[in-house]
C-alpha cells in the first residue's frame, strides 16, 4: 500500500489527483483498445497509440508547464 501512495504522490509527498487521473485515463484507453480489437472494430494502430499517449500524459505535462509558469511569476 505504501508503494501505491508513493507512485501517486508528487515530489513534495502530497497525493496527486493529476497522477491518479492520468493513470485512470491510461487504463480506460487500454481497456477501450482491447475492446475494439476483440470486437473487430480496431482503428489504425497509430490512432490507439496516440490515444494512449494523449489521454495519459498530456494532462500531466500541461499541469507541469502551468506550475512552472506560475512559479516564475
Amino acid at each position: 500500500m505504501e508503494k501505491i501512495k508513493q507512485i501517486f504522490s508528487d515530489p513534495s509527498g502530497q497525493l496527486s489527483s493529476m497522477r491518479l487521473n492520468s493513470f485512470i485515463a491510461v487504463v480506460v484507453s487500454v481497456g477501450l483498445s482491447v475492446y475494439a480489437i476483440i470486437a473487430g472494430k480496431i482503428p489504425d494502430p497509430t490512432t490507439l497509440i496516440l490515444g494512449w499517449l494523449s489521454m495519459g500524459f498530456i494532462p500531466k505535462a500541461a499541469q507541469s508547464f502551468a506550475e512552472r509558469k506560475n512559479a516564475s511569476n
